[in-house]
């Protein structure tokens, strides 16, 4: 009979000394990529500004608490006492997003704040998405109370987790009341389409339906591509106008955000259209600050909608996904950002597109390898069985990131309203830690 084994002690009743406890750190720390030696081509992190890690390091001490949201006007309460300057900090970051993707006079239209990334953001979207629609329109006994959800196929997984937790899915599809999320296809380059859009607002608004959030992709994580947001929107504003119904956009520039910018400057992919109220940005990934940077905004007072009354705080009311919130991030987030500004940025970005162009062009050497049209600093393959075994050997040492894709991304099952993925593919990701030569000991690697 085997002796029964117990678990150790998880929470030690002594402490540990600082030799074993930096050992097993170190072994820890080992098991770990290094963006700064390893050739890493498909995941969208990378090492963080140096300047951010001293400035994370130096702010963190004070442990810094930025609870609630600070673009609020100078005569309204701030959120939380004893935190001003790392609120100011956090304050001026997030005028400076805004400007970035094209926000004029950023103080007096845009709200938001930090939070712990994308899936943040994209909840809050539709949490304000559902509060606003609510709100924006009153529907009728014999209409349905519901609320539709239509995103691309390539669209962040993180809705899905939303929508469940906000909206539910009804098991009953039959019944009058029943939210939906739609999930559509794109074009072959992976653009939702705005055709497409109509077509499924159209076909909902006869069943009843008059609520509408769409939810759009600037720069998505599988395939760099970018939704035509503007045309979508003017899409909605013609159908608002026909129709009786309220519609609320949502854009996740989780990736593209600090990327779109500067390689598409005149791509209105934010809140260029009045119809887009919400947008969520990444920084911890070309932003080049340390995890969690999340960026949330909103057009000047929507936060309203996702009020919350919290006693204890100075402000007495949170606004927020989080609630606290680290303001040392806050502070490596607007030091990064004041330090390379506008300039340092493009270069940046410049030359993951100039990498990204080098891996494409050695790529198309090798037979049997299809790439997908991108956008971003991201690109997608899908290869030939031959090669498929070779990848699958060799995609952990570089951290490639596989996805299914359909066969034809503009088709979908009508019953189900569900795509089906049947076809591998890889996806490359250059961030500012690949070199050519990552690249090219990657094509040896492949060809050998």
């Amino acid at each position: 009979m085997k002796k029964k084994t117990e678990d150790p002690d998880w929470f030690p009743h002594k402490g540990n000394n600082i030799q074993e406890i930096n050992k097993t750190l170190i072994d820890s720390l080992a098991q770990c990529i290094n963006y700064e030696s390893q050739p890493i081509l498909g995941f969208p992190g990378t090492t963080p500004n140096k300047l951010a890690l001293q400035v994370h390091n130096m702010f963190s001490k004070r442990q810094p608490n930025n609870i609630g949201y600070h673009t609020k006007s100078a005569d309204e309460k701030p959120s939380e006492m004893g935190f001003a300057g790392t609120q100011k900090l956090e304050r001026e970051f997030i005028y400076g997003v805004a400007q970035m993707i094209g926000v004029k006079n950023p103080s007096k239209k845009i709200d938001g704040y930090l939070c712990t990334g994308g899936t943040d953001g994209n909840d809050h979207g539709l949490w304000l998405a559902r509060n606003k629609l609510w709100k924006d329109i009153t529907v009728t006994e014999g209409e349905n109370q519901g609320i539709v959800v239509l995103r691309s196929f390539l669209f962040h997984y993180s809705i899905e987790k939303a929508f469940h937790r906000l909206l539910g899915k009804n098991p009953n599809e039959s019944c009058k009341h029943s939210n939906m999320l739609l999930e559509l296809p794109t074009d072959n380059n992976g653009e939702l389409e705005p055709r497409v859009v109509e077509e499924e607002i159209r076909a909902h608004h006869k069943k009843g339906y008059r609520r509408f959030a769409v939810f759009l992709t600037a720069g998505t994580t599988n395939m760099g591509s970018i939704d035509p947001v503007y045309e979508i929107c003017k899409t909605l504003e013609r159908l608002r106008s026909e129709l009786y119904m309220a519609a609320y956009v949502h854009v996740d520039a989780a990736f593209g955000g600090f990327v779109i910018p500067f390689i598409e400057p005149d791509c209105k992919f934010a809140f260029q259209h009045p119809l887009v109220g919400s947008v969520s940005i990444d920084a911890h990934k070309t932003g080049w600050v340390p995890y969690s940077a999340g960026i949330f905004l909103c057009r000047k007072g929507f936060l309203e909608f996702t009020k919350t009354t919290a006693r204890y705080i100075y402000g007495h009311t949170d606004y927020t996904i989080p609630g606290s919130r680290s303001g040392a991030i806050a502070a490596a987030c607007w030091a990064t950002l004041q330090q390379h500004g506008y300039e340092g940025f493009n270069e940046i970005i410049q030359r993951c597109m100039k990498h990204r162009q080098y891996l494409e062009d050695a790529l198309k050497t090798i037979p049997g390898i299809q790439i997908y049209k991108g956008r971003t600093n991201i690109l997608t393959v899908r290869l030939s069985r031959n090669l498929k075994k070779r990848f699958s050997e060799i995609r952990e040492q570089f951290c490639i990131v596989q996805d299914h894709f359909p066969k034809d991304l503009t088709e979908r099952d009508e019953k189900t309203m569900i795509i089906k993925r049947t076809i591998l593919v890889y996806r490359f990701t250059i961030m500012p830690h690949v070199t050519k030569k990552d690249i090219d000991d990657f094509i040896s690697t492949l060809s050998n």
